[in-house]
């Protein structure tokens, strides 16, 4: 089969890799996400929020449709952005001095919990842009075709207006910062927005509770508190 498709034996069949990624084996949602929280903090962040999106059809909100994490780091310019979704895509390699090395951490917690995710990215002085990974499409691409798959161009896109939204509500400022968004959720610990956010609020506040007084953090609009 491979051989009919003029296969070129690169190391990496590219829908099985990403296969392989998302059952890599997070041992929680929380664990997924703090390698989201890392990145901000990483990135100089002050703030780090969690939010719960929900389909305009979810009018109970008793489940959730989707996450945005939210920092206001420094932001990515428009090509950093496409390679922060790229396995192994990062201008930390072997860097032992914060939390990521190798830049698998944001697109391996992603996929384990959805199968489409964004990153919006800003920095100061310039405008939103953003880069989408959907598998459905990788697997489709992958179907059809025997070209490589390539993380899509940088476009000028502002975050969705739920995104936008709640960090006018909740940011007392925001000049720069990065907005991962993960969509097509299909993997998560509990699937109750109360229960799911108790857990989050409880393992950020172990996790992070020697943190906290640097870096604000909260989910769904609830600061965590440190926990011993």
């Amino acid at each position: 089969e491979l051989e009919a498709k003029k296969f070129d034996y690169g190391l990496v069949l590219a829908n099985a890799f990403v296969k392989g990624m998302r059952d890599i084996g997070y041992k929680s949602t929380a664990y997924a996400l703090n390698e989201l929280n890392d990145n901000s903090i990483q990135s100089g962040a002050r703030n780090i929020h969690v939010a719960f999106g929900f389909e305009s059809a979810n009018k109970s909100q008793k489940k959730i449709d989707m996450f945005a994490v939210i920092d206001d780091g420094h932001g990515m310019d428009p090509m950093m952005i496409r390679a922060a979704v790229v396995w192994g895509g990062t201008h930390r390699h072997n860097d032992r001095t914060g939390f990521g090395r190798y830049g698998y951490g944001l697109p391996s917690a992603c996929v384990s919990i959805g199968t489409r995710y964004t990153v919006f990215s800003m920095v100061e002085g310039g405008d939103w842009h953003k880069v989408t990974v959907d598998l459905d499409e990788i697997e489709e691409h992958f179907k059809n075709a025997n070209t490589t798959i390539r993380a899509e161009e940088p476009r000028q896109v502002e975050p969705p207006v739920w995104v936008r939204d709640y960090i006018k509500k909740h940011f007392k400022q925001f000049r720069s910062g990065t907005v991962v968004l993960i969509e097509k959720i299909d993997r998560l610990d509990h699937w109750t927005t109360q229960k799911l956010k108790g857990d989050l609020l409880k393992d950020f506040g172990i996790t992070y509770r020697n943190l906290l007084g640097e870096v604000a953090m909260a989910v769904d609009g609830v600061d965590v508190e440190p926990t011993d």
